[in-house]
Parts: structure tokens; sequence; C-alpha cells
């Protein structure tokens, strides 16, 4: 059976749900780790070993998850994220902003082609 694709904005607000519940267990990463995850392209291995129910990232199809990693990808390239959302320390919150950006430039952004 096919995987249904995420909405917007369900791709991203699932995600954040995600690694909220991460958060809230008390796990954190380091900023600079987190970056090196991005850069290496290993959020998802990460996030499937520390997410409270790993299913919840099933729902999301390869193209998504390619999709996803581009974003971050990206948005650590181009978005001093102290500066724009005063993250520091918390590698997760760090992906939680992108998130909420993601979100505040809506479906048409042309960043995620499985929305269309």
């Amino acid at each position: 059976m096919e995987k249904k694709h995420l909405v917007y904005p369900c791709i991203f607000t699932f995600l954040a749900f995600c690694i909220n519940a991460i958060i809230d267990e008390g796990k954190f990463i380091p900023y600079n780790e987190m970056t090196i995850h991005i850069e290496k392209r290993t959020v998802w291995d990460l996030l499937e070993k520390q997410a409270t129910n790993p299913r919840w990232l099933q729902v999301y199809s390869e193209q998504q998850r390619k999709e996803l990693m581009d974003y971050f990808d990206s948005s650590l390239n181009a978005i001093d994220a102290e500066d724009e959302y005063g993250i520091t320390k918390n590698g997760y919150c760090l992906l939680l902003a992108y998130l909420i950006e993601a979100v505040q430039s809506g479906k048409d952004s042309g960043w995620f082609s499985s929305l269309k």
C-alpha cells in the first residue's frame, strides 16, 4: 500500500510535535551537533533514535524527507539562527524554528513539490 503524502501545514506541524515530544522527554542535542546532522543529512536517523514514538516519523514519504532535508540545509546556510530566532543552544529548537518558518512561508514557497 502506497503511503499518502502529508499535506500543508501538517507536513511541518506533525514533525514539530514529534520534536517537541523529544524535548519534553528532556533530550538535548547541542546546536553545533545538529548542524552536523543537517550537513550530513542524518537528521531523520537522529529523530528515529530519539523519538518518543518512532512510528510517527514513518508517515513521511522519501520525497518529503528529502525535501525537508534540503530545506533544513538551505536554512542552515542562509539564516543566522541566533539573530533571526534567538536559538544558540538546543539543536532540536533549531529544527522547530525552521519548521515554524516553513509554515509562515506558506504552501507555495517552492521548497516542497510534494505539496502541489
